[in-house]
């Protein structure tokens, strides 16, 4: 029997990754509004994976299968535990709800503080439920800072649903050798963490 797996997101940018990862395997891929889902889960955790497995969790009310991810942003020249750290805070400042057109401001101000570019990392955090219990998956921090990008003062290009800090937003060019291979690692593992988590078998062609 094929799975039917929901994206528990809203998210356009992260539906679009996962159904990329998924697209190949025997498992029929619905989304939330697919499924009229409104309702959403209140997020009191305080990492990634928890707030993760809490909507993991509540959408498992709606689908048998369902994936969820939580992201928090990291800038590397500040202690974690700063008060300015975004962390999983990403679109909230103090009470204010940004917006992207607010978030693309609110960043690229930050960026000029440290010269124009400052180099920052997310922190994702995935839970999956399925089999009628969670499993969860969250780099380490060295993998974390290795994926780590530059955030500018000033927009390189039009801001993408779901993803708007990608229009201030620079990769880090030229690797060396033990990052690349640290980056390809973590891509083959969090493929597989999703494909072995769900027991899905690739479609002949």
């Amino acid at each position: 029997m094929i799975k039917r797996i929901l994206i528990g997101t809203t998210n356009p940018a992260k539906k679009q990754r996962f159904m990329e990862i998924l697209n190949d395997y025997d498992c029929e891929i619905v989304t939330l509004d697919d499924l009229n889902i409104t309702d959403e889960p209140e997020e009191l955790g305080n990492t990634p994976i928890e707030n993760a497995k809490i909507k993991a969790e509540f959408y498992s009310k709606f689908c048998d299968n369902v994936i969820c991810q939580d992201s928090g942003l990291y800038f590397a020249d500040m202690d974690e535990d700063d008060p300015r750290q975004p962390g999983l805070y990403i679109k909230r400042v103090g009470n204010e709800v940004l917006s992207y057109e607010g978030m693309i401001t609110y960043y690229s101000n930050m960026a000029k503080n440290f010269g124009g570019k400052a180099l920052v990392y997310y922190k994702n955090g995935t839970a999956v439920f399925s089999d009628n219990c969670f499993k969860e998956f969250m780099a380490d921090d060295k993998t974390n800072k290795a994926r780590g990008f530059y955030l500018l003062d000033h927009q390189i290009c039009e801001p993408i649903p779901g993803w708007p800090l990608d229009s201030i937003s620079q990769d880090i060019e030229n690797h060396d050798k033990e990052t690349e291979n640290l980056l390809r690692e973590y891509d083959i593992k969090f493929r597989k963490f999703i494909i072995d988590s769900f027991k899905l078998k690739k479609i002949e062609k």
